[in-house]
């Protein structure tokens, strides 16, 4: 089944907020990375910026909960009774942006940590 025009702008926006922050995120980026029309904006957002960023947030919020729900939990003792401190790993934010998202080369996200 075919996502909604809203729909891609929002998995856009998800994106595009991931790698470039709300500052560095415009509508015009938006639009040409969910192949929506121009006219798409207010039809969809008649809040503006403000409301689509809005359902961004609740989106990658779900994201990040659907995640964090399906993954295991660690026994903390184990490890505590071992000697070891749990090791906790961030979650980034192209994480929650829908797949597939490479992380920015040198952005520290993702497996380039040092």
């Amino acid at each position: 089944m075919a996502r909604s025009v809203r729909d891609q702008m929002v998995d856009s926006a998800v994106i595009l907020l991931a790698k470039h922050g709300l500052d560095g995120t415009s509508f015009t980026e938006v639009l040409t990375a969910s192949g929506a029309p121009r006219g798409s904006i207010y039809h969809h957002f008649p809040g503006g910026k403000d409301e689509l960023i809005a359902a961004a947030i609740e989106v990658a919020g779900a994201r990040a909960v659907a995640l964090l729900s399906s993954s295991p939990r660690p026994d903390h003792g184990t490890f505590r009774r071992a000697g070891a401190q749990p090791v906790v790993t961030p979650i980034v934010p192209w994480s929650l942006a829908p797949w597939p998202v490479q992380p920015e080369p040198g952005t520290g996200t993702g497996t380039d940590i040092g």
